[in-house]
């Protein structure tokens, strides 16, 4: 889960790279089993800003995990949760998320990452 949080800047040619064979070992019906669809997983999580798995890559395991940035903006770690649930409700993911959020973004900031500014 973390690692996913990790690659969240590789490329699909990346991420091929990393799997040769095309095939990735599946932990339950919901883990991507190849690297197309780990990319297109990873570029869900990329416009999130974050992963959020539901047992994707363990059964009855659920986590929320960000990104930690460093000054040039590279991914250098990552910060999560873990919850040993199938699911997380809506609640406590809507609040796992604001905490990790918010976790990642004050390491960031303290590795000197500072985003881009968005233009309008």
């Amino acid at each position: 889960l973390f690692r996913s949080a990790l690659m969240m800047d590789f490329s699909v040619a990346d991420i091929r790279k990393m799997f040769p064979e095309g095939r990735l070992p599946g932990a339950s019906a919901h883990t991507p089993r190849s690297p197309a669809a780990l990319a297109k997983l990873i570029e869900q999580d990329r416009a999130r800003g974050l992963v959020l798995s539901e047992s994707f890559f363990e059964r009855n395991i659920s986590a929320v995990v960000a990104p930690v940035r460093n000054h040039v903006g590279a991914i250098v770690a990552a910060v999560g949760v873990t919850v040993q649930q199938p699911g997380i409700d809506t609640q406590l993911r809507d609040r796992l998320i604001f905490l990790v959020h918010e976790a990642a973004d004050d390491l960031s900031h303290r590795l000197s990452y500072r985003p881009a500014a968005k233009v309008a």
